[in-house]
């Protein structure tokens, strides 16, 4: 998004909370209950980019700890469980309507 785009009262120099964050890529939990530490380098919290070594944290990189690792495993299964239900919905819409052209 460019400056002309943004949503009203957003000016660009602040994130754009939909309300709907969804949970935090490096735990699992809900962005207001993320347990992820703070980072020694740049001081945030649940971001990703601490986790690789590069830039600003050039060299350094944190490591997930167990609960986090539990946490982004339960993510996974969510996802899993939803596309699963997904490919089932699909799949009995499918033999209701036989008719129906898959193409």
């Amino acid at each position: 998004m460019t400056g002309w785009n943004y949503p009203p009262g957003v000016t660009g120099n602040e994130p754009y909370l939909t309300g709907d964050e969804g949970p935090c890529e490096c735990c699992g939990h809900d962005v207001t209950d993320c347990i992820c530490p703070e980072c020694p380098v740049c001081g945030s919290q649940g971001d990703q980019r601490c986790y690789i070594p590069e830039y600003p944290h050039i060299g350094e990189k944190m490591e997930y700890n167990r609960e986090q690792r539990i946490g982004q495993t339960k993510m996974r299964i969510a996802m899993y469980r939803e596309m699963i239900q997904d490919a089932e919905q699909f799949i009995a819409f499918m033999e209701e309507h036989p008719e129906e052209d898959l193409t």
